[in-house]
Order: structure tokens, then sequence, then C-alpha cells
């Protein structure tokens, strides 16, 4: 028999697929916020399962005792606060994380902040957007262009 393994955490279809072959795989949707899956999930739907894959999901002491053959957590997040670790340590249930996870999209906005910082994008459109371009009758500085026309 193939292991169970649930799947409570946004993830990649092909990947889920994929695991198929050697897994038995069952889908939830993610919590959308911090929320126990215990109180959501049957007793008898979180009983087999071995393996977990979650997010936002919390796995407290309640939902883990629901869990009497979990020997892998893995939390989709550089810190598994979702997870009761004192109990997975004493059950000897293995937790894994996924640090690095949203890498891409934190060096976009690092790069956006620097560039608006540098650039002061946001004092500009707010003068901008508030009629507050002009110094003394003129421009304050730099130039506002509309669709290749002077403003």
């Amino acid at each position: 028999m193939r292991p169970q393994l649930l799947i409570a955490a946004d993830f990649d279809q092909q990947l889920a697929s994929a695991l198929e072959t050697d897994f038995a795989v069952h889908r939830r949707p993610a919590a959308p916020g911090p929320d126990p899956l215990g109180p959501r999930a049957a007793a008898d739907e979180l009983a087999p399962i071995e393996a977990i894959v979650c997010e936002t999901d919390v796995l407290d002491a309640q939902t883990l005792a629901m869990m009497p053959n979990l020997r892998l957590v893995i939390s989709a997040r550089a810190n598994p606060v979702n997870v009761d670790l004192d109990v997975c340590r004493e059950r000897g249930i293995v937790v894994a994380t996924t640090p690095a996870r949203n890498a891409a999209a934190t060096a976009d906005l690092t790069m956006a902040l620097m560039l608006n910082t540098l650039r002061r994008v946001s004092a500009h459109a707010w003068h901008r957007r508030f009629g507050r371009c002009r110094s003394k009758g003129r421009r304050a500085g730099y130039r506002v262009w509309d669709a290749g026309h002077r403003v």
C-alpha cells in the first residue's frame, strides 16, 4: 500500500500528479488564514495520513492527535509557526520547511522599493496627484509628460 499524503497548501498540479506514482495523494484547500485543520476535517480522513504538506493550516496538538500514522510534516514556509513542534518532537515526527520559497517575489519587491526610494517615485506621484508640482510658478525640478505632451 502506498503512503498517504495530504496536500493542504497551494501546490503545483504537475508535481502533485507526479507524486501520485509513489503516494496516495489527498488534497484539501488551504486555509485562508491560520486555522486549525482538525475541526475542519473528519477524523477518519486524517487518521491514515502519513505525510502532510501545509502552509496556513495549524497543526496543533489536537489536530496531530487525530493523525496517529503521521511521520512527516512539510510546512511550506521558512518558519513552521503553524506546527506544534513539541508534539512532533515527542512523537518522532520529522518537520521540514521550505525556506526561500518566495525568494523571487522578495527580490522583485526589494528592487521596486529601492527604485522607489532612489527616484522618489511615490513622492513625485503624490505631488502630481495633489497639484503640488509647481514651485513659484514653475515646475519643481522635473518634467511631467503625459502621452508625449508636456503637462
